[in-house]
């Protein structure tokens, strides 16, 4: 996935993270989505709220550290 919005992403392939089924066991589904997508997993928060969740550690890093990224989102994170 490049840069982008999560609406970017084709919906088909999104994992429901507000199901029963996931809290029984996120472990799993968290192992299956780095399979399957790598460190960015195109996911639904809540029925029509597309996101996309960041689970490799280095790219976490990598969004907290890139300038554009930290201003792009000012709700988010800090400019200074």
């Amino acid at each position: 996935m490049g840069r982008g919005s999560p609406q970017d992403a084709d919906n088909s392939f999104r994992v429901p993270i507000y199901t029963d089924r996931f809290a029984a066991d996120p472990h799993a589904a968290y192992a299956h989505m780095r399979e399957r997508f790598g460190s960015l997993a195109p996911i639904w928060l809540a029925p029509g709220v597309p996101a996309t969740l960041v689970i490799g550690y280095w790219t976490a890093l990598k969004i907290m550290h890139d300038p554009e990224m930290r201003c792009g989102a000012r709700q988010y994170f800090s400019c200074h």
